[in-house]
């Protein structure tokens, strides 16, 4: 620890890493994996639905000013940079306040787009993310 109570940098970091580099699907209790694909399906139509609003729009936009075959987005389209389409699908998937709620609050709204454009960029097969 730092003279403020802080741990030094990127020890953080380092453990979440490490927990989700041992992380197992098929370990976790049934219960778990229900609600986790709860929660992913539930922000997936957030993101469609919010994908018209204004701000979806703006926010699709802005990301198709970057056209990169990375990721997709919920409006549909050509792919663009993995970044925008992490960013624009979080929008979206927030813009009506209908996602799902979690332990820790709108979790779903922010985790789940920037996973699946990260998955999809890095060619993680679907079929992988689901499997026990």
């Amino acid at each position: 620890m730092s003279a403020e109570g802080s741990p030094p940098p990127g020890t953080i970091s380092a453990k979440i890493a490490d927990y989700l580099a041992s992380f197992r699907v098929a370990e976790q209790p049934e219960e778990v994996r229900r609600f986790a694909k709860h929660m992913v399906l539930d922000t997936l139509g957030c993101m469609i639905a919010g994908a018209h609003t204004p701000s979806g729009k703006a926010a699709m936009g802005l990301a198709r000013e970057w056209p990169l075959p990375q990721a997709r987005l919920a409006a549909g389209g050509a792919p663009v940079c993995v970044e925008r389409a992490a960013f624009a699908n979080t929008i979206a998937a927030n813009a009506s306040d209908f996602e799902s709620v979690g332990p820790e609050g709108h979790m779903g709204a922010v985790a789940v787009p920037a996973a699946l454009a990260l998955a999809e960029w890095r060619g993680v097969p679907v079929k992988r993310c689901w499997a026990p």
